[in-house]
């Protein structure tokens, strides 16, 4: 029996790659395959109330696809839905602030204003 890691003091960096001791501890151990798995109950998000949809499209098959006649548009059963939801482009708010430069009668001089914005108060300086 050939020394490794399991059953010696040997560090496991020095164990030799054996494909058949790794094919038998496989099938020790059950593989289950990608995704839900039988009994197991899915989630899904509810769809929203018909009233409250913005947009609706109803898509009918134009032609059969056995004998390629065109289809009438009567619907024999539910449509089977889903539901896009869309977030809007955001779109900046513009705020222009004006100084004001004023005449002062008595004196006749101009008043003119410079600004500082503190955390969204507005501070005129004279």
């Amino acid at each position: 029996m050939d020394k490794n890691s399991q059953n010696s003091s040997k560090p496991p960096s020095t164990d030799h790659f054996k494909g058949n001791k790794e094919k038998e501890k496989s099938g020790k151990s059950k593989r289950r395959k990608a995704g839900g798995q039988p009994g197991h109950k899915g989630t899904a998000r509810e769809l929203v109330p018909v009233e409250d949809v913005d947009h609706i499209i109803d898509i009918y098959p134009e032609i059969c696809q056995c004998c390629k006649t065109e289809l009438s548009k009567e619907s024999i059963k539910e449509p089977r839905r889903w539901q896009v939801f869309e977030i809007p482009p955001i779109e900046p708010e513009v705020t222009e602030y004006r100084c004001q430069s004023l005449l002062q009668k008595e004196n006749r001089r101009t008043l003119k204003t410079s600004t500082l914005l503190l955390s969204k108060g507005l501070l005129c300086l004279y």
